[in-house]
């Protein structure tokens, strides 16, 4: 089994002076026994970059399987949310514009917060831009919305 020893230790800061030393550093380029080990000047340099370039390999496997679990766990919350039964208080929180009626889109934008896919803050900021290219306060856009001044110079943006 290889294990990484800490960065002093590889690089030659052995307690007892001479590196490398197999009782204080088992890396991945050494059997661990302390009887092998690179004794020329161009093996230990390329030990410096072998034992790098390996924990840095080994760091990698370990992230991919990080990556694995939290996509998983990810792909449940999003089975969970999409499969389960709705309250009462689901629907006021899906609520957004407290009409007592949830259409679609709020529906929708209720599972996503639900899902952790968007916040609150992604909904706030594109609702204050849905309000300002809203320039007759109707609630809906239109083509006359979008050819009123004050949003021709906002469309450029």
């Amino acid at each position: 089994m290889a294990t990484v020893a800490p960065l002093p230790f590889s690089l030659g800061a052995s307690p007892v002076g001479n590196w490398p030393d197999g009782n204080n550093s088992v890396t991945l380029d050494f059997v661990g026994y302390g009887d092998e080990s690179f004794s020329t000047r161009l093996g230990r340099i390329f030990a410096v970059f072998w034992v790098l370039s390996s924990t840095i390999c080994l760091a990698q496997f370990f992230l991919y399987f990080a990556e694995l679990y939290t996509e998983s766990r990810q792909r449940s919350l999003v089975k969970w949310v999409l499969t389960r039964g709705l309250t009462f208080s689901d629907i006021e929180a899906a609520d957004l514009d407290h009409d007592k009626v949830v259409s679609a889109a709020e529906f929708i934008i209720f599972k996503l917060k639900e899902m952790g896919k968007i916040s609150q803050e992604d909904v706030s900021v594109l609702m204050e831009r849905f309000k300002t290219l809203d320039a007759d306060q109707s609630g809906t856009l239109t083509a006359s919305d979008m050819m009123l001044p004050s949003n021709l110079n906002q469309r450029a943006d």
